[in-house]
């Protein structure tokens, strides 16, 4: 039951992605909501429609999942005018014989996904939040946390006053990334398995149309992805990720466009057709984090504060929508039933679960990567006959599709 004395019902630490969805989910059927962030009110703006969204951004391939629970959420049209699709998936490995191509229409679906920029899917967030009954403290430096009996209490400045302010919730959800600072206050650490690796990113322009194809293609060393993005002026163009080994991502940075184009292409071929030139090339390091724990009595930690994993078609965000979706779900089933929505029992029921959909999901990227990255001649040979032996296995196939598409049936096996 709802606790009069609170301050607020949940109170959720981070405005990035997967905070803000948090907070609309659960508003469904909980009022009192609170977000806050450190960041200036100022720097949560929309993206002026004058501007292209994908210029220097990086995009988020959107599984059919996810798709789904922002429709539920009434913001994926807004989203869509601008993403674009994704019906077919090549996969391939440099130097071994054989790919494979997934398709929407072999599971019934038109789609897979959309790829969506990062600022377009901020934007209509944020737009929603501000239209919802969601309180927003903007600016706030978050100084302690402190866990009761049967609720949580958080400290933190305003604007870098003097003046501390302390707000109490039934439930605190922790949302605030990498190295989360409120994860270091209640004193949960993070095993760190991350790779030596760094991400190249880029807009690469194309000789033919993508025809709403995703590409990945791995080596040895790491990973290739071309993503579609929006046509812009004619020109046919993919979001590029080439995830590298830091020593080589550093040789490959040094060079000319020109040459780095050359580099590329011989690395992916030209199933894609002629990559005629590229935007302004980003460096990101790979991380690859899992916290130590959780839930706690009142709390919940969530998306990259809770698991970063192997960047493999952006299944961390798409896994974390899961978790947010599961956590809602059975948070809002606990308050009709009367239950504590902050009791421990309650946040073992979502973590039991949803803790399959996150150990499958960022094995399923650690397990790609290692079986790609072994270079002799018996590992070529499996790869190659796996590649082509796969289209001769419809259920298979079909699985595949569904893990990639955020579809999991059951939560937990049996």
């Amino acid at each position: 039951m709802k606790d009069k004395s609170r301050d607020y019902d949940i109170i959720i630490i981070g405005a990035g992605l997967v905070g803000l969805s948090a907070s609309l989910l659960m508003s469904r059927k909980i009022e009192n909501i609170l977000v806050l962030d450190n960041k200036r009110e100022d720097s949560f703006h929309s993206l002026p429609e004058s501007e292209d969204p994908y210029q220097g951004v990086k995009s988020i391939a959107l599984s059919l999942s996810s798709t789904k629970i922002f429709e539920a959420l009434g913001i994926w049209k807004d989203i869509k005018k601008d993403a674009a699709m994704i019906e077919n998936v090549h996969v391939s490995s440099k130097g071994d014989v054989g790919s494979v191509v997934l398709s929407a229409s072999e599971i019934g679906e038109e789609v897979l996904g959309h790829n969506v920029a990062n600022t377009i899917l901020y934007s209509s967030l944020y737009r929603k939040v501000k239209s919802a009954k969601i309180d927003f403290q903007y600016d706030s430096n978050l100084e302690g946390i402190s866990c009761k009996k049967d609720h949580v209490e958080i400290c933190f400045r305003v604007n870098n006053k003097v003046e501390k302010k302390i707000l109490s919730a039934d439930l605190l959800i922790v949302t605030d990334g990498l190295n989360s600072k409120s994860s270091g206050l209640l004193g949960i650490d993070s095993e760190d398995h991350s790779p030596l690796q760094e991400a190249i990113f880029t807009n690469i322009f194309l000789s033919k149309p993508t025809l709403n194809t995703a590409y990945q293609r791995f080596s040895k060393d790491g990973h290739m992805a071309l993503l579609p993005i929006p046509v812009l002026n004619n020109d046919h163009r993919s979001e590029f990720i080439w995830v590298l080994p830091k020593n080589l991502s550093d040789e490959y940075s040094k060079l000319s466009d020109k040459e780095f184009l050359r580099v590329s292409q011989q690395f992916f071929g030209y199933r894609a057709g002629n990559f005629k030139k590229l935007d302004k090339r980003l460096r990101f390091p790979i991380y690859r984090q899992q916290a130590t724990e959780q839930i706690r009595h009142n709390i919940v930690i969530m998306g990259n504060s809770a698991h970063s994993i192997y960047p493999i078609a952006a299944q961390g965000f798409n896994l974390s929508l899961r978790d947010a979706q599961k956590l809602s779900s059975v948070i809002i089933n606990s308050r009709e039933c009367g239950k504590s929505i902050g009791s421990f029992e309650v946040l073992q029921d979502y973590l039991s679960e949803q803790v399959f959909d996150q150990s499958l999901t960022a094995g399923f990227g650690d397990n790609l990567k290692s079986a790609f990255a072994k270079d002799n001649p018996l590992a070529r040979f499996v790869r190659s006959v796996s590649l082509l032996g796969f289209d001769s296995i419809p259920s298979l196939r079909k699985a595949v599709i569904n893990l990639g598409v955020g579809v999991r049936g059951n939560s937990k096996p049996g």
